[in-house]
């Protein structure tokens, strides 16, 4: 038995990452979203912030002076080598964070297991730093479709971001766990369910 379960959970966009976070933490796990360490991260002031601009330009600014993500995005995802040089900035400091923070959640010992959410946790190596890799997994058309009807993004600009993850099944050759959510939610949660009560069992 395990004292402490370190998980990662990483997918491709709009596989359904955030869907099975909610669903861990509804049964009680704590969840840190990458995706908010990376927004904390880069405020106003911030060591990322002005490693940012100093690498990007002013370019990436929106009108208040803060960072304007959407410019950033549509910079990175059409040209390798700059997204290279966001994701040198920006991995081992969310690294860092995510370290930190399963280690308060450990030391606390309110919890025996701590869930980290991260859409590059293999592309970036951050998966090496958890005992337990989850993948979360949908066909590409799935994809295609939440991210034209969740984000309005033209085709261009969809498959621009598909095409600069790595493909999803290359991703669950590194799954200790994959959760496929081709179909409903119910199929999902059936299937989250048996692996909470897994992951339970280890500790």
């Amino acid at each position: 038995m395990a004292n402490f379960i370190s998980v990662g959970l990483t997918g491709g966009i709009a596989s359904g990452k955030s869907t099975v976070a909610e669903m861990f933490e509804s049964e009680g796990i704590p969840v840190l979203d990458a995706d908010k360490i990376a927004r904390d991260l880069v405020c106003i002031g911030s060591q990322a912030f002005s490693e940012i601009v100093n690498e990007f330009g002013k370019r990436v600014l929106d009108p208040t002076g803060s960072l304007d993500r959407s410019v950033l995005g549509e910079i990175i995802f059409s040209d390798a080598g700059e997204r290279e040089k966001l994701n040198q900035i920006m991995h081992p400091k969310i690294q860092r964070e995510q370290k930190n923070w399963l280690e308060k959640i450990r030391k606390d010992g309110k919890f025996k297991i701590g869930v980290v959410e991260a859409a590059l946790m293999i592309e970036s190596g951050g998966y090496k730093n958890f005992e337990f890799l989850v993948v979360v997994k949908c066909s590409e058309k799935d994809q295609f479709d939440r991210l034209e009807k969740r984000d309005n993004f033209s085709k261009a600009s969809i498959r621009a971001r598909l095409e600069s993850q790595m493909p999803m099944i290359e991703k669950t050759e590194y799954a200790d766990w994959v959760l496929d959510n081709s179909r409903d939610l119910n199929f999902l949660k059936s299937q989250v369910f048996v692996l909470v009560s897994k992951l339970f069992s280890m500790v």
